[in-house]
């Protein structure tokens, strides 16, 4: 099983917690009794979070990695899962912790921070900032305001047999907290989330502005579909029978004119043989290329006979 918890970057034996606070961490003999790996627990908008077993409350994930890159199913996992699925948010973000996920986002989010007088809304993140004794922090996700607090679905806390629910108690301007926990640091919006949080799926929400984009690369949820955005709604217009190539920012996506592998079937840094973002790791073989991760810290090329990398 793989040892880490928020951690996106492949550096072994990295052990840290996911509570949001040392105190709140369950003894072992708690987090054994869990729901099974991979359990359903709680979802907001139909976006499960999911039990990560017998390792519940540590730094251990009980399923490896999704293909994205991320860690399941530690409590990153789900907060960006939800985004990309619901707003389209880009599916890995730059962070090595959940408390970083307060100043480093992808486009299409916002920050609010704890006691500013902002209410947050149903589709938010709440994050944790790090203190001492936990330097990773902790996020879950709002599925309702309660009356002097709001409801929060997360992984990998099973706080007081909460089963991925609990309530946060408090108020825009004094802050929230669980009982005897920390306070927590900001709220995370997607830009799209302009109401009381949405029910449809990526395919409704434009996250980063009007052009061309891959799904998943921004808008909508198929990856072999090229969408136009136009006023925050998208519309697929091509299918890409080769491959939808994601591109730098700034410039459009579009659907690939050949599949060919400069050096074999394999993975490429796009612009290593094969067009494409820098930053993104892609599969080429079989006649297409498609987008396997965005690699948040740089994608690495390797010799020739060697798949490239991420850093």
């Amino acid at each position: 099983m793989l040892r880490r918890c928020f951690m996106f970057t492949l550096v072994p034996l990295v052990l840290v917690g996911c509570a949001s606070d040392p105190s709140e961490e369950e003894t072992a003999s708690q987090s054994l009794a869990a729901s099974a790996c991979g359990t359903p627990l709680a979802e907001v908008d139909g976006v499960y979070a999911y039990s990560n077993g017998g390792y519940t409350n540590t730094g251990y994930s009980c399923a490896g990695i999704s293909p994205v890159g991320a860690y399941l199913y530690q409590c990153v996992e789900f907060a960006q899962r939800y985004m990309n699925k619901i707003y389209g948010i880009q599916a890995l973000w730059p962070v090595g912790a959940a408390a970083e996920m307060c100043t480093s986002q992808p486009p299409g989010v916002q920050t609010h921070w704890a006691r500013s007088g902002y209410a947050p809304k149903k589709g938010d993140l709440v994050v944790w900032g790090a203190v001492a004794g936990n330097p990773w922090g902790h996020v879950g996700v709002v599925r309702k305001a309660v009356p002097g607090g709001i409801e929060i679905v997360e992984q990998n806390a099973s706080i007081n047999g909460s089963n991925g629910v609990r309530t946060l108690w408090g108020s825009p301007t004094q802050g929230y907290a669980a009982t005897g926990g920390s306070p927590i640091a900001c709220f995370v919006t997607a830009k799209a989330n302009t109401g009381s949080g949405s029910t449809s799926p990526a395919t409704g929400t434009c996250a980063l502005g009007d052009g061309l984009y891959c799904g998943t690369n921004g808008a909508g949820n198929d990856p072999t579909k090229l969408y136009r955005c136009t006023g925050g709604q998208p519309a697929a217009i091509e299918s890409c029978a080769l491959g939808c190539e994601w591109r730098p920012a700034g410039q459009n996506d579009r659907c690939r004119m050949n599949a060919e592998c400069p050096y074999g079937a394999g993975l490429y840094c796009g612009g290593n043989g094969i067009s494409g973002d820098p930053n993104v790791l892609f599969e080429c073989g079989g006649g297409r290329i498609k987008a396997r991760e965005r690699c948040t810290h740089g994608c690495k090329r390797m010799a020739v006979g060697f798949n490239d990398q991420c850093n």
